[in-house]
């Protein structure tokens, strides 16, 4: 930094005389508050609150205005008014904090309320319920469901999927939750089935499973398809009916027709073990997180 200053500038500031300048007197008149401020930018404590107290102004100038946005939670206000009551409150405690906002614990705890978690799906502060779902998670949920090559299957397939192909574990009711929460609008064709007047008796119990396959076959594979001519009208099925047979299937717990066939099963004990682990991983990953963004 000196090396930028021309030399005779530098000449000109160590011979020039102090007690000329102008402002000298009033600098010697405030020499008590320079030597304060030098002090507190030594002691790294003091620095500390240095800026709480200067937070703690501008919290209380912030609420003495908005008290309406505080109420009716326009703007973030209330946001920000408990955040920087936390990052307050870290340096100089909860209680001289609100006393010096004139406030009641109770009165903070209703402001508290009034909190809208920006990074929740639950809008529910992470820090306070650290048992639900991690960013990473819900961002993995969602690419799962917005995936191409899963578009067309079944919520339970898709978690299943999930469940093969990542380390997370959950239960396959808060997959669908989190899916609903998320809003993911997924493709469905068109309702095709005709109003009988008489509905439909069958004749042999096997027919019941042909029908069940037929509307698998329809409504999972081939109501999404364009079938340009017979030709490969006829060549799909094989083409489908392959794809479902390696396709995890809830009712299988997660296996596929293949799989089952081949005997594999599911170790279900080492699988509830694996939950929990996950779901102690959550907590710590959300107890660490900090979402406080607007404060002073």
């Amino acid at each position: 930094m000196m090396a930028r200053i021309p030399r005779s500038t530098l000449h000109d500031w160590k011979h020039k005389i102090v007690t000329e300048l102008m402002g000298y007197d009033w600098y010697c008149e405030q020499q008590p508050y320079f030597t304060t401020l030098q002090a507190i930018a030594i002691n790294q404590r003091l620095m500390l609150w240095n800026r709480a107290l200067l937070r703690l102004i501008a919290l209380r100038r912030f609420m003495k205005k908005c008290p309406t946005q505080m109420e009716n939670r326009l703007f973030h206000a209330a946001e920000v008014v408990v955040h920087t009551i936390q990052k307050i409150q870290a340096v100089a405690g909860l209680n001289f904090t609100l006393k010096a906002l004139s406030l009641s614990h109770r009165q903070y705890w209703r402001v508290r309320q009034k909190i809208w978690c920006a990074v929740s799906v639950l809008n529910r502060c992470l820090i306070k319920h650290p048992a639900q779902f991690a960013k990473q998670e819900v961002r993995v949920i969602k690419g799962y469901c917005m995936n191409c090559r899963l578009l067309h299957w079944p919520l339970s397939s898709i978690y299943h999927q999930l469940i093969r192909e990542t380390s997370y574990r959950f239960q396959l009711s808060t997959f669908y939750k989190y899916v609903r929460l998320l809003g993911v609008k997924r493709t469905t064709p068109i309702h095709r089935r005709k109003n009988h007047a008489t509905g439909i008796r069958s004749q042999n119990p096997l027919e019941l499973l042909i029908e069940a396959a037929h509307k698998k076959l329809k409504y999972r594979f081939l109501y999404h398809k364009i079938i340009p001519d017979i030709d490969y009208l006829r060549q799909y099925p094989v083409e489908a009916i392959d794809g479902y047979n390696n396709r995890p299937n809830a009712v299988l717990d997660g296996l596929t027709p293949f799989e089952v066939l081949a005997g594999k099963s599911i170790n279900k004990q080492q699988l509830s073990i694996e939950m929990q682990a996950a779901c102690t991983a959550r907590i710590a990953v959300n107890q660490q997180y900090n979402c406080c963004e607007c404060s002073f």
